[in-house]
């Protein structure tokens, strides 16, 4: 099961309201910025660009966010047209993908996606991080410009997943229990497992939920 956006003004927000709980968690800028990573499954009913599937830092300048680009996926570390990204290779509607994005702690680094386990830097950008502190929540989807489609299993890690983890977490194609892999944070609170998550939202465990 996964959670639908409809593309029209669906977002769900996660975390306090200022941010701090992320900042402290995933944060700091320059080199003392920490290692991040994000992992879903999403499915989009259509592929407009520019429309956001998550922010995180601030909902008009995040710190980490993707969209969808050209029928690809963009994951930008900053807000403006310098800083690092990654896009993936080109994906089509109607179809499920496992992402992870992952950046490593400090300054001087790109970021890295792999696509259903496997690395797919598609395009890298030539610029390097230097993280800005996170100033406000979590949002998946957005009130403007929102995803349209399926995703369940977002989660966020507390480090630079390597791509041996990440072809675990994708687990040959089939969704698994990420309480097997680190602790479920539904209930409040960012506290790292000894492997790193932070927050799990399965989105889709619910009986209202699509399928």
């Amino acid at each position: 099961k996964s959670v639908h956006f409809d593309g029209n003004n669906d977002y769900i927000d996660a975390g306090v309201a200022d941010g701090s709980d992320w900042e402290a968690a995933v944060g700091g800028a320059g080199a003392a910025a920490r290692a991040v990573s994000f992992s879903m499954w999403l499915n989009a009913d259509t592929l407009p660009s520019g429309y956001w599937i998550f922010k995180l830092g601030d909902t008009s300048a995040p710190t980490y966010s993707m969209q969808i680009n050209s029928s690809k996926l963009r994951f930008v570390v900053g807000s403006s047209g310098t800083d690092p990204y990654v896009f993936s290779s080109t994906i089509s509607a109607g179809t499920w993908y496992h992402v992870v994005v992952t950046l490593a702690a400090g300054t001087g680094n790109k970021p890295n996606m792999y696509i259903n386990g496997a690395l797919d830097n598609g395009t890298l950008g030539s610029a390097t991080s230097d993280n800005i502190a996170i100033a406000d929540i979590l949002r998946i989807g957005d009130a403007a410009l929102c995803y349209d489609g399926y995703i369940c299993d977002f989660a966020v890690w507390g480090k630079e997943l390597s791509a041996a983890e990440a072809s675990t977490i994708y687990s040959a194609g089939g969704r698994i229990n990420l309480r097997h892999i680190g602790s479920d944070s539904r209930t409040g609170g960012l506290n790292p497992t000894p492997n790193g998550l932070l927050a799990w939202y399965p989105l889709g465990d619910d009986s209202r939920d699509a399928n």
